[in-house]
């Protein structure tokens, strides 16, 4: 399963990934915080829409994501 960057607001486009709190290999369960994300004028933290193992992650600490990027794959048990 694909996570991607989540619609957070009018006017906003995307948003800086500030911290990812699991890691490649990572099992993760539902609703779990994968990664924080830092708009101009909020933190967000991003769940996991999925129960299953963390396979690859996309975008890296302190890159900006555009919405509907995908930020890392979910293998889903």
């Amino acid at each position: 399963m694909n996570v991607t960057m989540p619609e957070m607001g009018e006017d906003v486009e995307g948003a800086d990934l500030t911290a990812w709190l699991k890691n490649e290999g990572d099992k993760v369960q539902y609703d779990d915080d994968l990664l924080e994300v830092t708009t101009d004028k909020a933190v967000f933290c991003i769940p996991a829409p999925a129960t299953g193992i963390i396979s690859k992650i996309l975008v890296k600490e302190g890159e900006k994501a555009p919405i509907d990027t995908i930020l890392c794959i979910i293998d889903e048990e």
